[in-house]
C-alpha cells in the first residue's frame, strides 16, 4: 500500500493538472468568437455524465448479469 505522502502528491498532481486543464478552456472558450466551441464542449461534459466506462457484465446465456435501476 502507498505511503500518505505518495498518496497525497498524487492528489495534488491530479488537482493541478485538473485546474489547468479547465483553466485553458475557460480561456478558450472566452477567446472563441463561435458559439460553435461553447456547444462542442457542452456535448463532452453531457456524455461524461450520461455514458459508463464500465461495460456491463453478462451471464453465460447473454443476458444482462447488472442493470441500472
Amino acid at each position: 500500500m502507498p505511503s500518505a505522502a505518495v498518496i497525497n502528491y498524487a492528489k495534488s498532481v491530479l488537482q493541478h493538472a485538473k485546474h489547468s486543464f479547465i483553466n485553458r478552456k475557460c480561456q478558450n472558450l472566452s477567446n472563441s468568437k463561435s458559439p460553435q466551441d461553447f456547444w462542442h464542449l457542452a456535448k463532452n461534459i453531457s456524455n461524461n455524465f450520461t455514458s459508463s466506462s464500465i461495460l456491463p457484465s453478462f451471464h453465460p446465456d447473454g443476458t444482462t448479469a447488472i442493470t441500472c435501476l
